[in-house]
């Protein structure tokens, strides 16, 4: 009984395997995979920070580290503008006191 069971199961496996690379029209084989997984940037994205192409899932960094990289840049440019606008209101303030007192 156990002879027949895997004669069985090996006609099922391999009729499976007949059904899933049966030859398309075209003569290209039949593949039921689904889509390949994305793994280089075939659409041309590249990482905001550094430059290297993007790959798999991501969308706009390649790695936490570009990542980071970005948002400190992006919190010293919120300080710096806010240290210029301090300035030049300390600046507008200081011309503004002078001209009274004259």
């Amino acid at each position: 009984m156990g002879d027949e069971r895997r004669l069985l199961l090996a006609e099922v496996i391999a009729t499976q395997l007949f059904l899933n690379e049966q030859a398309e029209p075209d003569g290209q084989a039949q593949d039921n995979r689904g889509p390949e997984p994305r793994t280089t940037a075939s659409d041309g994205r590249c990482c905001q920070s550094c430059g290297r192409p993007l790959t798999g899932r991501k969308e706009r960094f390649c790695s936490d580290r570009c990542r980071m990289r970005d948002r400190r840049e992006r919190e010293q440019a919120r300080v710096d503008e806010l240290l210029r606008r301090l300035k030049d209101d300390v600046d507008a303030l200081r011309e503004e006191l002078v001209g009274e007192v004259d």
